[in-house]
């Protein structure tokens, strides 16, 4: 640890040397108005580090005192200094390119304090001697000549672990300083105070606090003996890596902050398998920790607002992120003790991930949650292995139900660790929660009717379906016969803004007690709500499917409590599933409905699962993990496999959002299936389609024009109110529901 102190004081001090050039200067002055130079500033860095005589033997002699061995690694601050940009060596063509002599401003240098600021690291004089350093020629030639064979060549023999590993993690860190370098204080006070906040952040009274906070309000709302001792039995588990399989309802949130709190971790990072979920975890926990608690991914600041009344002061990491500086943001990471994030976020680290690295700080002391382990693709899977590999973090997975095979990988990742694995509380395992029935074809026309009564009687129904034009059917044959205000639609192809307000609405409606309401969903309701479904109307998919559906039926349930029914039908096709997933899906639950039918546990669920005869087939990640590759530094291959749908922007609405803030651009993002003919027009991360290509509604979503419309006409809701949007197809036409 105290080399790896030093080592970082130096790569802090040297990495950006190379901006005292005349020819960054010149860019910074001139801009776009001037060719960048090929030669990277961070290339300058290094040669100054490696042929300044008197720079170099300082640094030697700052390790001299740790062993040779210390020594021996200063080719590890070379790494991490020519890395910390994630683009060495270049892969580019010179053409375009500034390829003239670099000058060194030394009297910048001097003038500007960094001179005296390696002397401080040093802890002696350095003398300035300028002609130590030869010319940096600038060309393509002289970069692979002079730079890039000869550090490559003084890396042959870094064996691949653990010094590659602690050459990786200091490259990391260094991304991690150089971004929160962005941060500017205008005064020393302020300056001050930042210190001071920091410090409080990364202390365990500030951890304690804030899970305190979300644990007395959980508890608060609904106090159960059995899960209490559930949840203190497995926060004193002594291990470094937990495993906890515990059906729905069954409190394991409150289990991780519980055991946070009796470990001596400072941080807690509780990652989900999707942003939705993230998001409703944050909603439903992070909220009660105040500024404590940040919630990050891709559109969390758009998450955090829309979550919020408008009377609702905002909680931390809502503030608009107009022109907010990368440094600042990573500031306001490090500032919180509890982060909710996806899991990407986390094993993001292994792609070098600029987002995954600002967070390694906070990483490095905390708790890691995976939560809805189960549910990670095959290659997600495969990063959270070898996270657990590599990183002997304190780790806690939590899924409801998981398969041995995968059981297995994990237990094997974490080998030489203490590893637990803990089962649920007994009881609440073993309470029948569910009356499975299975609708035949002809019987199906009755659903209507039946979900309607349950309704009409004040009982909360889900409805899923295996594809969204399914559930805009679906929704458009009940919207006919419930009131406007007891119905909602939620499926992925919303713009975001939709989706979020859609899924708040629906969450608050289950929560609201007397009322009846219905949600009409896809897949996306198996892991993104936390509600509690009086009776679940669903299409049959493969069994962990079902068990996730199930988890959202009858979650609250205790003994004695009577069974939530839960209505199976087979879906019109496969898809999107393959033929061979729905079949085995279909025979689980026929063997489920043969030998118990009625009064179906959580437990029941876990054994039908450990009979699936297919099994995860878990690819080989190690080629695309390139924080360990230190001859060259790049970002990583994706931690997801490709899914079906793209991210679209109509026309009107990228002209909208082409100059405003961030949050804009996201909230009018579109998910789509992927067209037969994607425009090539992209920005950011969207296609750009003409309006006309997409017909949109915010209440039965986006759909490809060309595609045939589903069988129902209604696209907006009516009700009693007159302020409420009325019911319309999907031209405008008024129609005469409600």
């Amino acid at each position: 640890m105290k080399w790896f102190r030093r080592a970082l004081r130096w790569c802090a001090v040297i990495h950006d040397l190379g901006k005292a050039t005349d020819a960054f200067q010149k860019r910074l002055r001139k801009g776009n108005r001037e060719p960048p130079h090929y030669v990277r500033h961070e290339v300058v860095s290094y040669w100054m580090a490696c042929k300044h005589a008197g720079l170099a033997r300082a640094i030697e002699e700052s390790f001299a005192n740790l062993g040779d061995w210390a020594v021996a690694q200063i080719p590890y601050l070379h790494a991490a200094v020519l890395g910390h940009h994630l683009k060495f060596p270049r892969d580019d063509s010179p053409v375009g390119y500034d390829e003239s002599l670099v000058n060194i401003l030394w009297p910048r240098l001097l003038s500007d304090g960094v001179w005296n600021l390696l002397c401080e690291v040093a802890g002696r004089d350095i003398p300035v001697s300028p002609n130590d350093v030869p010319p940096v020629i600038g060309d393509a030639e002289w970069l692979i000549d002079e730079v890039v064979s000869p550090y490559q060549r003084s890396l042959k023999d870094v064996p691949a672990s653990p010094a590659r590993k602690l050459a990786s993690m200091l490259r990391g860190a260094l991304i991690a300083v150089d971004i929160l370098g962005s941060v500017l204080a205008q005064t020393q006070e302020q300056w001050e105070g930042w210190l001071r906040r920091i410090r409080r952040a990364f202390s365990q009274e500030a951890l304690q606090t804030a899970l305190e906070k979300a644990i007395s309000a959980k508890l608060g709302e609904s106090a159960d003996p059995e899960l209490d001792a559930f949840q203190a039995r497995a926060a004193s588990v002594a291990a470094d890596v937990m495993m906890v399989k515990a059906g729905c309802g069954s409190g394991k949130t409150v289990l991780a902050f519980r055991r946070a709190q009796h470990s001596s971790v400072r941080g807690l990072v509780m990652t989900a398998p999707t942003t939705a979920v993230a998001t409703q975890t944050y909603f439903d926990y992070g909220l009660y920790m105040g500024d404590s608690a940040l919630l990050i991914h891709s559109r969390s600041a758009v998450d955090v607002e829309l979550l919020q009344s408008p009377s609702e002061e905002r909680a931390a990491g809502a503030a608009d992120q107009q022109g907010v500086m990368e440094g600042y943001e990573a500031l306001e990471r490090l500032l919180s003790p509890v982060v909710f994030c996806t899991v990407d976020t986390v094993v993001g680290v292994l792609t070098n991930r600029r987002q995954s690295l600002a967070l390694l700080p906070r990483l490095a002391v905390s708790q890691i949650v995976f939560d809805e382990a189960h549910l990670y693709d095959p290659v997600l899977f495969s990063h959270l292995l070898s996270f657990l590999r590599a990183f002997h973090i304190p780790a806690l997975l939590m899924t409801a139900s998981l398969p041995p095979s995968m059981q297995e990988a994990m237990v094997e990742a974490a080998r030489g660790r203490r590893v637990e694995v803990m089962q649920g509380p007994h009881i609440r395992e073993q309470l029948p929660r569910y009356n499975l029935m299975y609708l035949k074809r002809e019987e199906e026309d009755t659903l209507v009717s039946t979900v309607k009564s349950a309704v009409l009687a004040g009982q909360k129904v889900l409805v899923v379906v295996n594809r969204v034009a399914w559930a805009v059917e679906w929704y458009e044959r009940l919207a006919v016969v419930l009131p406007a205000a007891q119905i909602s639609l939620l499926h992925s192809h919303f713009k975001y803004e939709d989706r979020v307000r859609i899924q708040e609405h629906i969450v608050r409606a289950f929560r609201t007690p007397g009322t009846g309401f219905c949600a009409v969903t896809t897949q996306i309701c198996e892991v993104s709500f936390d509600v509690s479904a009086d009776m679940l109307v669903s299409h049959i998919a493969p069994f962990p499917a079902i068990v996730q559906r199930l988890g959202r039926l009858n979650r609250r349930a205790k003994a004695g409590d009577p069974c939530g029914n839960a209505l199976f039908l087979a879906p019109p096709d496969a898809s999107p599933y393959t033929a061979q997933e729905l079949e085995e899906g279909m025979r689980l639950f026929g063997w489920l409905m043969e030998h118990k039918g009625r009064g179906v546990s959580q437990q029941d669920l876990a054994d039908v699962l450990m009979q699936s005869a297919s099994s995860t087939t878990i690819p080989d990640v190690a080629d695309g993990l390139t924080w360990l590759d230190l001859r060259t530094a790049r970002f990583g291959d994706p931690v997801r496999r490709a899914g079906y749908t793209v991210t679209v922007i109509t026309r009107s609405d990228w002209r909208q959002a082409s100059t405003p803030t961030a949050r804009l651009r996201k909230t009018l993002t579109l998910p789509m299936p992927r067209h037969r003919r994607l425009p090539r027009s992209i920005w950011r991360y969207c296609y750009i389609v003409e309006d006309d290509e997409v017909v949109y509604s915010p209440v039965l979503g986006g759909r490809w024009k060309d595609e045939p419309e589903p069988l129902g006409l209604c696209s907006q809701r009516a009700g009693n109110d007159p302020a409420a949007p009325r019911r319309t197809d999907w031209a405008g036409r008024e129609l005469p529901y409600g």
